[in-house]
């Protein structure tokens, strides 16, 4: 599999971004099918040029669904309608209060949001001192690379359990980036004991990531892990750049070509 290294037309909080190339050397080779619940912002996704032969993005919010949707099968209508939402702090307001009648206005919006925002919450306009504002020609041009890698990619809108029953198979591997024990806001409902249980009794090969806290290793205990870190976004606080996660995995991964200073090895 040829690394496509190709960017996602998002961002999205939690997103593999920086992870992707020390996370896709623990994924095991000659799967049939490669398969993400929790697909966020498609990062990992868009590594590879392909993963295997079925390739299934899925996830469970709407937004990040039809953007994808749209990008595959309207990549010109989308490029149409996000070509001159420029930057603008007056705009950004009014597509907040005006998220759009058609479903294609309605992602490019969502687009638009999270690429103005400040660390792409989509909730205040980014601006900064010293920093340019981000390429509008730069977004324009991954829409048309989006579509066509997304060209053979099942796009789904489940919850990842009924995912994991209508894809499960030993030979399926599924990435899984759920929300974290200690996340944000939106993420405090979200099952983590249900996620356990399904992935528990699954056929297929499965890599997790979560936040690298005790709740995760607790729960998943007697599973393969291993700690790494990354450089916060936009919660940084003096003094503390580095925010901690793990790997579990219900198989023995083999290091391939790993930049082991990424890691903690005890």
């Amino acid at each position: 599999m040829d690394a496509a290294n190709q960017d996602s037309l998002i961002s999205w909080v939690g997103g593999k971004k920086q992870l992707r190339k020390t996370i896709s050397q623990y994924i095991p080779n000659n799967i049939q099918g490669y398969i993400e619940p929790f697909g966020g912002a498609g990062w990992l996704l868009f590594y590879k040029s392909k993963w295997a032969q079925l390739e299934v993005y899925n996830d469970i919010n709407s937004d990040l669904v039809n953007v994808f949707r749209i990008a595959k099968y309207h990549p010109e209508a989308l490029l149409k309608e996000y070509e001159y939402m420029m930057a603008s702090r007056e705009l950004f307001g009014q597509v907040r209060a005006n998220p759009g009648f058609t479903e294609i206005q309605r992602e490019a919006r969502f687009m638009f949001l999270l690429h103005r925002s400040f660390g792409a919450i989509g909730e205040h306009f980014g601006t900064s001192k010293l920093t340019p504002v981000k390429s509008q020609q730069h977004l324009l041009k991954k829409i048309d690379l989006v579509s066509k890698r997304l060209d053979k990619v099942m796009i789904e809108h489940l919850s990842f359990e009924e995912l994991v029953t209508k894809y499960d198979d030993p030979q399926n591997f599924f990435f899984c980036d759920p929300p974290y024990f200690h996340g944000h806001d939106y993420d405090l409902k979200f099952d983590h004991m249900m996620l356990y249980d399904v992935l528990s009794e699954m056929e297929g090969k499965w890599l997790l990531t979560y936040d690298d806290c005790q709740e995760a290793r607790d729960l998943f205990q007697g599973y393969w892990m291993k700690s790494m870190v990354r450089q916060k976004g936009i919660e940084r606080k003096h003094g503390d750049m580095e925010y901690k996660e793990v790997l579990i995995a219900n198989y023995e991964p083999i290091k391939q070509g790993l930049n082991t200073e990424l890691w903690d090895d005890e």
